[in-house]
């Protein structure tokens, strides 16, 4: 499944970006101890989403996970 087809879906089930920090969470724990293939693998997220996740996590250090997650569905919308 692709990032945006899980969006969609994600958008269709009336989920909110709380769903989105856990996964920022996930990936953030991960990023300390494995490479990006194996984040990947180990949480079944596309590694595009994993690459996404961790490029915000590096520009922005200091935010939290939420903070993460309302950037990128922010950035997300601009690009529809």
């Amino acid at each position: 499944m692709k990032v945006y087809e899980r969006e969609r879906m994600i958008e269709r089930r009336g989920e909110t970006k709380g769903e989105m920090k856990g996964e920022v969470k996930i990936v953030r724990n991960m990023s300390k101890s494995m490479e990006q293939d194996q984040i990947s693998v180990s949480s079944g997220l596309e590694p595009e989403y994993i690459e996404e996740i961790l490029t915000y996590i590096r520009d922005y250090p200091k935010e939290t996970d939420k903070e993460i997650a309302v950037r990128i569905l922010a950035a997300r919308k601009k690009e529809e």
